[in-house]
């Protein structure tokens, strides 16, 4: 039911709109879109309604697009339905995480998966949330952000290309008091230590939210949903930029939109460019701080009908 909503209808007309950037630059070494498109397709449906995708007389993708889409599934029906409604689709049936070979520092994916990982547009549409966690040491891990920051990894390979990431989380904040302590205390930092920052996010979120975040401590459960989707909107640009500058990427943040309504899973959806800064050799502080600032200009909501109302 989720699928069809407005909202998510909403959502793959802007990943769409990020595939039809990328298609002039594309060639046929990496995939124009890398997605977790489900049993149905659905982002796919709309690449062939724009004609990005073209079907050949009985149904199959065209030979000449085969090589644009990769479909990545882990439930083996699922990939039947996919192969069934789209033949000649280019699937893996595997889950993300065993595809970018999880969040291991030093292990990357072969080759030809690599290839597949290049992608202009990759597509992390997820339903659960942003699962953290404290290490042995006292170090915060986020697994999906580990692995956008190896999708970067990956991306500044010889030819380096610009690329776009859509990322749609469930909003639902199930973190222990130590990653809520640990996650509280790096926005409270960078609200003192770049007050353009600070007033960005009471603008995006308003006021009552940027106070009740600031004042959560480690205790994030007591939230509002609401609350919740807007301290993920904060938090997950500013997060990726921090893991990713280092590498000379500059985070644009195309969209970062909130929805659902009561009685449906409150979420989060991204649609962000990766840029190559030149800068970070000499001023990577710079292309940090420039994300970071970035990240909040397209703050908003997706209402019932499917409309985007920005802050």
């Amino acid at each position: 039911m989720n699928a069809g909503r407005p909202q998510k209808n909403t959502m793959r007309e802007l990943w769409a709109n990020e595939v039809e950037a990328f298609q002039e630059v594309a060639d046929e070494q990496t995939p124009l879109f890398l997605t977790l498109s489900g049993a149905e397709g659905r982002d796919i449906d709309v690449l062939v309604g724009r004609g990005i995708i073209r079907r050949t007389e009985t149904g199959a993708i065209d030979p000449r697009d085969q090589s644009k889409v990769v479909a990545i599934e882990s439930s083996p029906d699922a990939e039947l339905a996919l192969l069934s409604k789209f033949p000649g689709l280019r699937t893996y049936q595997q889950a993300f995480q065993d595809l970018i070979r999880g969040v291991g520092v030093t292990s990357f994916p072969e080759r030809k998966i690599r290839a597949v990982c290049r992608a202009r547009v990759v597509n992390l549409d997820l339903t659960r949330p942003l699962h953290g966690e404290v290490g042995e040491h006292g170090e915060l891990g986020f697994p999906v952000l580990t692995w956008i920051k190896k999708l970067c990894q990956i991306h500044t390979e010889a030819p380096r290309v610009d690329w776009s990431l859509c990322l749609t989380l469930n909003a639902e904040i199930p973190w222990s008091g130590d990653v809520c302590g640990i996650v509280s205390a790096f926005l409270t930092e960078n609200f003192v230590s770049e007050p353009r920052f600070r007033e960005l996010t009471k603008g995006a979120i308003g006021e009552q939210a940027f106070t009740e975040i600031s004042q959560a401590g480690s205790d994030f459960a007591h939230l509002s949903p609401e609350v919740q989707q807007r301290l993920l909107m904060v938090f997950v640009p500013k997060k990726i930029a921090q893991l990713v500058h280092g590498e000379g990427w500059l985070l644009r943040t195309q969209y970062n939109l909130a929805y659902g309504e009561e009685g449906e899973a409150p979420m989060v959806s991204f649609v962000f460019r990766l840029v190559w800064d030149p800068r970070y050799e000499s001023t990577p502080r710079a292309v940090y701080r420039d994300s970071l600032l970035g990240a909040l200009e397209t703050c908003g909501t997706i209402d019932r009908e499917g409309n985007i109302h920005l802050n």
